[in-house]
């Protein structure tokens, strides 16, 4: 049992010590606590997506070889260029005074965020899992749980620093967009 724990614990931080920065600059843009909430449902759901598929794939039914696992890479790049679509058009509509509108869900950018940039995690959840008994898998599912929250956590408390919060704010036109399709390469070419 505390080999589960432990195994789930450095698996989990390993393979997500790289959102952090991700989850910040979401919780910077974010000023109501439904947005923030929504944050930690898709990035729960996100998580939970990747190890179902993690299971799946470590009980024998991997239909997505791992080597197409980094084509995961597009949905960031889509993001970063919708939201820098979006910023432009925004910026647009202000200088001809009209209403500025924010469409979009948090919790389905969240989601795809996650998911996209998961491909790391599969390649180390696989045979994680493939170890596992049920009893351990709950176990791990529980670590998984608890530390998405903390992650969260952790990220928006950094989001909420001020320093950190008015930079993110100020640039984040630029910031978003860079990290997103950033992100998107680097799972691309991985």
């Amino acid at each position: 049992m505390v080999n589960a724990i432990v195994s789930s614990f450095v698996s989990f931080i390993g393979t997500n010590i790289d959102d952090i920065l991700v989850l910040m600059i979401l919780f910077a843009q974010v000023e109501k606590r439904s947005q923030k909430r929504d944050i930690i449902v898709g990035r729960i759901i996100g998580t939970f997506l990747l190890v179902g598929l993690s299971i799946l794939a470590a009980y024998g039914l991997s239909f997505v070889p791992t080597k197409y696992v980094k084509f995961l890479g597009i949905i960031p790049i889509i993001l970063g260029i919708k939201t820098w679509y979006d910023y432009r058009k925004d910026e647009v509509e202000a200088l001809e005074n009209a209403p500025i509108k924010k469409t979009g869900s948090m919790v389905v950018s969240t989601i795809a965020l996650c998911f996209a940039n998961g491909a790391d995690n599969i390649g180390v959840y696989i045979p994680l899992f493939s170890r596992f008994t049920i009893m351990q898998m709950g176990i791990s599912l529980i670590v998984f749980l608890i530390m998405s929250f903390i992650w969260c956590l952790f990220a928006q408390k950094l989001s909420d620093l001020h320093m950190i919060k008015v930079f993110i704010q100020k640039y984040k036109h630029i910031i978003v967009p860079l990290v997103y399709i950033g992100l998107g390469v680097l799972i691309l070419i991985k």
